[in-house]
Order: structure tokens, then sequence, then C-alpha cells
């Protein structure tokens, strides 16, 4: 099946991407190929648009792990696209998983199949990372009508397989959520021979069960915006208003919108695929997705919703050509503002950490000849610096762990669950004692990032004994170093005696790992 379709893609950088593209889409419910070429305008033509039906939530969220039928099946697919990818002369691709395959207990094994049959590697995309693509993607398609600036939002993906949420506060994202609600998955979780009577009695508890619990993780209290994406969401929306719309953002006031998911009346999936022309996934997901949004609409009080049409392959395509063409995300503003509303929750020093922070980065980038680390390592100990202490919520005692714990279980648009343990593990000894081969957390690291946390820690050690609570800020005008020794020169304190033992007590890491004495001289 060839769909051809040109539109301009602003801000992408076309000489640095070479060849047509492949983006590959593996859902719950189905896996779609879409093969573009970036014109030398900006330009993007669709090539190719393949799609296929396969259950893997069925096996999943009823048995926990993809079946091998399945296994090869899919295999089979992905050998059929690799076949056409190469027809198109393909050498540039991006093939991600979501919901089932990211809960599945045989991940590893499936991915691998996968890469074994068909040479395409598999990349699963996490919530925190999917929800930080959609949350860029919404920001820049919606900027001109509504704009999410000095707004607060909610924004809902609604997939078959899990749902995400996201919390926005004056612009920037507070929390992030993630569901184990799809169109599909309540379906084969509740009633998995479809009796559509069956699921309406079932799925009203289930879902205010969910909506419930949402209300619990905000304290916004009215939204401007209440922004929904997801392929069922935009049926829904058109069949509510008897338009299949063709524009690329539908809104309504709060107003109407229930209005809207009321028209949608009892017409079976059978009826929808027939009158509407959508798909029978679509179809059967639209009394899930009716219900659970008029929950969740009836349970907070907001302006207008706001409906885009985008898509989880739409996304990822933008993306994967901002990384081939070198551009940053600008995303870090994001991450470090989710990172303070967590530390806000768990009443965190505001003022303290800030400057534990500053001169953690400080101090980083002053060794940077020493430990060679990037930019995104600094992040780890910016985010680190700032939620060291926010253990003291649970217990001041082994506050250290608690904080650990928290920051781990705290997810963060942007960074992995593997990137969230590394920060969280450098929290874990920001404090007196170094890590150790029997400690649980140190030794699950890989030892890249054992390494890593040692070099990073130990700098944390010394910000964190060097910026005291309840004491004058030291202004730090001199950092020097030799094969021996780190001098740190202190312009605005004579006596360091405080400083200083504080540093000796927790200096054993840094000693350790940069071979360095540290010596404070003050003026």
């Amino acid at each position: 099946m060839i769909a051809r379709k040109t539109f301009i893609a602003k801000g992408i950088m076309p000489n640095t991407v070479s060849g047509p593209l492949a983006i590959i889409d593996l859902g719950a419910h189905g896996v779609r190929m879409d093969i573009v070429q970036v014109a030398k305008t900006g330009a993007i033509e669709n090539l190719e648009n393949l799609s296929y039906p396969i259950f893997l939530g069925s096996d999943v969220f009823r048995q926990g792990k993809i079946s091998f039928q399945n296994m090869q099946d899919c295999a089979n697919i992905f050998s059929d696209f690799a076949r056409v990818m190469k027809e198109y002369g393909v050498t540039q691709y991006k093939a991600i998983a979501t919901s089932a395959v990211r809960e599945s207990s045989n991940r590893d094994l499936f991915i691998n199949k996968i890469k074994m049959e068909s040479g395409i590697q598999l990349t699963v995309l996490e919530s925190a990372e999917e929800i930080k693509l959609y949350f860029l993607t919404v920001k820049k398609a919606i900027s001109k009508k509504f704009g999410l600036k000095d707004h607060n939002a909610i924004m809902c993906s609604i997939g078959t397989g899990s749902t995400n949420l996201a919390i926005i506060e004056k612009g920037n994202l507070r929390s992030i959520h993630t569901l184990k609600f799809g169109t599909m998955r309540l379906i084969e979780e509740i009633s998995p021979s479809f009796n559509m009577k069956l699921l309406k009695n079932a799925i009203d508890p289930a879902i205010q069960s969910l909506v419930d619990d949402i209300s619990t993780v905000t304290p916004i209290k009215k939204f401007d915006l209440f922004i929904v994406v997801g392929a069922t969401v935009r049926a829904l929306v058109n069949i509510g208003r008897e338009n299949i719309g063709k524009e690329d953002i539908f809104s309504v006031s709060s107003k109407k919108a229930l209005k809207i998911l009321d028209n949608v009346g009892d017409m079976s999936p059978e009826e929808m695929v027939k009158t509407y022309n959508i798909s029978d996934t679509i179809a059967f997901g639209i009394e899930p997705c009716r219900n659970f949004l008029t929950h969740l609409l009836n349970s907070v009080e907001y302006d207008k919703l706001v409906v885009p049409s985008i898509n989880t392959k739409q996304i990822v395509l933008k993306d994967f050509i901002r990384s081939i063409s070198g551009r940053p995300d600008n995303f870090d503003k994001q991450i470090i503002s989710a990172v303070k509303f967590i530390g806000e929750k768990y009443q965190y020093n505001e003022k303290h950490e800030t400057a534990v922070s500053n001169l953690a980065v400080f101090l980083f980038d002053k060794l940077k000849p020493l430990h060679k680390l990037g930019h995104k390592e600094r992040l780890y100990l910016e985010i680190a610096a700032l939620l060291c202490n926010i253990g003291k919520f649970v217990n001041f005692r082994q506050h250290h762990k608690h904080s650990y714990y928290i920051i781990k279980n705290s997810p963060i648009a942007g960074l992995s669950a593997e990137e969230q343990n590394i920060i969280a593990v450098i929290t874990r000894y920001h404090r007196k004692a170094s890590p150790k081969e029997y400690h649980p957390e140190y030794i699950s690291l890989s030892p890249e990032q054992k390494i890593l946390v040692c070099k990073l820690a130990s700098i944390l050690k010394i910000a964190d004994s060097l910026e005291r609570p309840h004491t004058e800020k030291i202004n730090i005008s001199k950092v020097c170093y030799d094969d021996e020794k780190l001098e740190i020169v202190v312009s605005n304190r004579s006596d360091l005696s405080n400083e200083l033992w504080m540093v000796k007590s927790k200096c054993g890491l840094f000693t350790e790992t940069y071979g360095m004495e540290i010596i404070l001289t003050g003026k």
C-alpha cells in the first residue's frame, strides 16, 4: 500500500539528512512503518505506509509475556519491513515498541529474535521518553492557537495499551504518570470475549477508580487546557460532532466537550467500521475511550478541550530527524522544572539545595579535564544535588537511602529508568559512606556506571560539605589542581574550620577516584 503526502516540517535541517528514513512503531495491537524523504526545502514526503495487526497486548496484558507464535509472526513482519527498506535504499531508521513490549517479562528475548531474523534493532520507548516527545510536539503544534506558556494544562495520550498523563503548570512540566489503561487493554482484561453490555457494566467502576487516583496527583484546581492525543480519541471526537475533521487541531469549550462525547450513541463497533471507515481496533476502543474521557473530564475543572492530530509515529519521526541533524532538544529546563516540583513535594530546602547544585556543577566544569564527562552527566549531577536530601521527608535517619528510593520511583519526563537509577545511586552516596561491592544499589550497576557514580558522587560530597544550611554562602574565587592536590580558594571567609572538618570527613571517595587531596584556603 503506497500513500504519498507532503508537508513542511519547520526547523528541520534537511542537508544533514541523506536518503529516505524509516519509522517503525510497534504497539500493543499493531505495527506500522512509514518511509519518508526529507527534501531540501524541509518538506517531508511519505513514500510508503505499511501496517499489520499483531496482538501482543492480548498476550502481555493477560499472561505477562509474548507468546512464541506472536514472536514469530512479528519477526516475519519485521523481515518484510527490512525487505521494503532495502528496496527504498533506507540506511537510517528508528524502530520503537511501546506498552506491550515494555511490560513483557520476555522482552529481551523478543527484541533479540527481531534483531536476529530481520536485522532491525528494536528499542523500547519508555513512558517518560514518550511523554517528553509528545510534550515537545504538542507544545509546538498548538503554540500559535493557544500556547502553553503561563498556562496550566493536562496532557493525556490514550493508547490501546496504556495512558500517559502530564500535569503542566505555567508551561512547565510538574509531574508525569503512566496508567495501565488502554482502549483495547480494558476490553481484554474485563471481557476478553467482548460483550458490549457486560463491558459497560464493568467499565464504570474500573475507570472511576483510575480517575480517583489521578485527582490526587495535582494541587492545581483549574486547568486552562485539557489536551488529549491518540487515534481513538480523534475518531471519537469526529464521530461525536458528526464531521470527520481535516484540521490539525480541534478545540471545544468544556461546556460542549461532554455533549460531543454523548453524541456517539450506542452504535456497535461493527457498524462504526462500516459507517466511518475506521479500523476494528479503533472501533472496539471507542466505548472504553469515551467512558474514560467522560470520567476524566468530569473530575477536573478546565476551560477548553484540545485534540491535536498527533500520533506516536509523528513524534518519533520529528525527534529522529532532530537527532540526525545534531540539534539539541532543549528539554533540560523541563527536566529541572519537574525535579524542583518533586523537591517541593517532599519539602526540600530550595535555597540550600540550589546552592549545593550550583557549586556541584561549578566544580564539575572546573574538573572536566579530569573526569572527561559531558553535558548529560552534568545534568545527572545537578539533579542529584537538588534532590539528595528529600529523603528527610521520610526520616532524618538514613535519609540518603530514602532519597534513593524516592528518586528511583518518581518518573521524570526525558529520563530513562536507567538514568534515574544512576541519579538515585549518586544521591545514595552524598553523605560520608562510599560505595561498597556488597551494597545492592551499587552492585546492580555496570562497571561503566559504577565509575560514573564514583566520579559524580565524590563531587557532590564536596559541594554538600562546603554549602552548609544556616551559614553564610561561600564564594569560591579559584579552583586549581595538580597531580596530588585540589585547592579551593574561598574569597569571603577566613575561618574555614567547620567546612574543612566536613570536607575531610567526606573526601575519601574523591581522593580514591581522582587521586587528589583537597585543600581549602580562605582570605
